[in-house]
């Protein structure tokens, strides 16, 4: 087994490069036939992305609990404000001692830095993930694209419910590297 940042993986069976349906961010893939159910990584929750990494994070974290209280991880579109507002702060906000162990993966993602204006069906969200980040709309606006994107796609229906349990804590499980 191989481990790096907290993951443990078998670099027989997996390998990480770009990938093509998720636009050129990093993927992971089979390395040869694996047998059903076989374990190919093992990755602590706290090497990923979270809500509750957001609520970890030192700018983030007490802007979190001031906007939504005790709430924060009670309501699912609170752990997405959250999660975006994460992933925006990592790319394009002010310098942070918390947000550089998630740099080079969140900058690996697949980011469309061509969005322009944002549209007015998500200018109150991207507004609200903007302000608790520290960025501008647009590139708040960014990181819910990548969100909805293909590359981070974890459900089709968050009000299904079997989807919505398994995203309610972690709506956005990208996987980053902290140390």
């Amino acid at each position: 087994a191989t481990t790096h940042h907290g993951a443990t993986y078998d670099a027989d069976l997996i390998n990480v490069r770009p990938s093509p349906a998720t636009g050129g961010g990093l993927g992971v893939f089979a390395a040869r036939e694996v047998a059903p159910k076989t374990r190919l990584a093992s990755i602590p929750v706290e090497r990923c992305v979270t809500a509750a990494a957001a609520l970890r994070h030192g700018l983030l974290g007490p802007r979190l609990r001031e906007a939504f209280g005790a709430g924060v991880m009670e309501e699912y579109a609170n752990t997405q404000i959250a999660a975006r507002a994460l992933l925006a702060a990592v790319r394009y906000g002010p310098p942070h001692a918390d947000s550089e162990p998630w740099r080079a993966y969140v900058d690996s993602l697949p980011w469309d830095e061509t969005c322009g204006e944002v549209p007015a069906r998500w200018a109150a969200a991207a507004a609200r993930a903007a302000a608790l980040a520290d960025v501008t709309p647009e590139e708040a606006y960014g990181a819910i694209r990548l969100i909805r994107s293909r590359a981070m796609n974890l459900g089709r229906d968050p009000g299904d419910d079997q989807t919505s349990r398994r995203l309610q804590k972690m709506p956005c499980a990208v996987v980053g590297a902290p140390r």
